[in-house]
């Protein structure tokens, strides 16, 4: 398992597309607050103004779950 690629809330998305190319990924995470983001090479295609907007206004939220979920729910 590898760690996580995590970024900035501020950083501009047009580093992280430098970031997803350097390391050969998918996706970032960040956290604001007490929730985890998720931004994709996918939701980085959406983005009008790569140069201008940030992580945390293009952000999706993963959802939580506990430790003791099964594999089943987890997927659900």
């Amino acid at each position: 398992m590898e760690k996580p690629n995590l970024v900035t809330p501020e950083m501009h998305i047009s580093k992280v597309i430098g970031i997803l190319r350097e390391k050969g990924v998918y996706e970032v995470f960040t956290q604001i607050g007490d929730k985890i983001g998720m931004i994709t090479a996918r939701d980085i295609l959406k983005v009008s103004n790569r140069t201008k907007r940030n992580v945390s206004s293009t952000v999706r939220y993963v959802p939580k779950i506990s430790l003791n979920e099964s594999v089943e729910n987890a997927a659900r």
